[in-house]
């Protein structure tokens, strides 16, 4: 599967979706810093609100910016749930977390984890940024709808990236730059 498109214009190129890997980038004309910054201070604007790991629709998405630190956010009855655990936070450069399934309001060693996400932000010179996602290991019961998703399908990486590269386009066409972390 592979869709192409130009820079900044939400194209997402879905290099592998086989296995327990599946790999998508986008290009953003925002730097890396600002790409990075969009990615997590700003997933509550583009990060997609249904959750294929809780079956719930989030209202509110965070990121905590740190090492351990969570991704969560709020249900549509205002419950805290918690879907994620940062594994590397380096601003600019990676950013990387575990995916929960089984969420509650903590991250919690008992949790299920589902996969890992890598996102690389590389400034290719030209005044573009390459935002590199892997998703790894998406490997339980559900592994076949987990890497369906992930792929693309009923709103997956492709879609959701779509959003985010506009939402990241969008932060240096206005000139307002990117959310504070």
């Amino acid at each position: 599967m592979s869709a192409r498109g130009t820079a900044g214009g939400g194209f997402a190129d879905v290099a592998a979706a086989s296995g327990h890997i599946t790999t998508v980038s986008v290009s953003t004309i925002a730097d890396p810093q600002t790409a990075f910054v969009v990615f997590t201070a700003g997933m509550g604007e583009w990060w997609q609100r249904g959750n294929p790991l809780t079956g719930r629709y989030l209202r509110e998405v965070c990121v905590d910016p740190f090492v351990g630190g969570r991704l969560h956010g709020k249900d549509a009855d205002g419950e805290q749930i918690c879907w994620g655990v940062v594994l590397a936070w380096e601003p600019g450069e990676q950013f990387v977390f575990d995916c929960l399934a089984d969420a509650g309001p903590n991250a919690s060693t008992t949790q299920t984890r589902t996969g890992t996400v890598s996102v690389r932000f590389t400034g290719t010179g030209a005044g573009i940024t390459l935002v590199e996602v892997v998703h790894q290991r998406l490997a339980d019961k559900r592994s076949g709808l987990l890497r369906r998703t992930a792929a693309g399908a009923n709103g997956g990486w492709t879609d959701g990236l779509a959003a985010y590269t506009a939402a990241a386009d969008r932060a240096v066409q206005s000139g307002a730059g990117a959310p504070s972390p």
